[in-house]
């Protein structure tokens, strides 16, 4: 799935995409972000906390 932040449809209304990305590619590379999406609430949890722990050790 194709995930333009900038689009005008996005921008008015992000929550279909959204729900189509958790749906098609919780956590998957965009490269014209050159960055990980991850789209679902608790899985961005998860990233943080393993952040966290791994710069306080």
């Amino acid at each position: 799935m194709r995930y333009d932040l900038l689009d005008e449809a996005t921008l008015t209304d992000p929550y279909p995409v959204l729900a189509a990305l958790r749906d098609q590619a919780p956590a998957t590379w965009h490269e014209g972000m050159e960055c990980r999406l991850v789209t679902c609430y608790a899985d961005c949890l998860r990233v943080l906390r393993v952040r966290r722990v791994l710069r306080d050790h």
